[in-house]
């Protein structure tokens, strides 16, 4: 298989269902009009990566990365100095060593946050949280109804 390796510009567009990918640059935001899309940015300054439905993002080594996609979605981002998210419902999101985490998930999401200084996660809906070796694990459930579960996660409209 082979991935096409591109210079990034805010007119770069993703095919669903094939790799995207960008490196060794300055900056790069990515867009996808599709459902199914799977881009992915490192060793970088800076990221922005926006899509629809079903997107699978990866960030690493890079300085500030950010994704927002619809439904479905996952995204790890990890070796950075800041991450951030926003999507839909049944997200997923995991961030790992790196200083800043934040999100605004849907119903649904699953975040997990380790290694980090701060993880800030707005929930719209039910969702789980589950901070490791997090300085400031702040959690807000805009529906109200936050819950420190048994396990350690917060949960936002009950523990599951």
């Amino acid at each position: 298989m082979s991935v096409g390796l591109f210079g990034c510009n805010d007119h770069d567009y993703c095919d669903a269902g094939e790799p995207c990918e960008c490196s060794n640059t300055t900056d790069c935001y990515f867009g996808c009009n599709d459902d199914g899309c799977a881009p992915r940015c490192f060793q970088m300054d800076r990221c922005g990566m926006v899509c629809e439905d079903d997107c699978h993002s990866e960030c690493f080594d890079v300085k500030e990365c950010s994704t927002v996609c619809g439904n479905d979605c996952s995204f790890e981002c990890h070796n950075t100095t800041a991450c951030g998210m926003e999507c839909g419902a049944n997200c997923n999101f995991d961030c790992h060593d790196t200083d800043r985490c934040g999100a605004r998930v849907g119903d649904g999401s699953v975040v997990r946050c380790a290694n980090l200084t701060t993880c800030a996660i707005e929930c719209a809906g039910a969702c789980q949280v589950e901070c490791i070796s997090v300085n400031d694990c702040d959690v807000t459930c805009l529906g109200g109804g936050e819950t420190q579960c048994s396990n350690g996660n917060v949960a936002c409209g009950g523990c599951s």
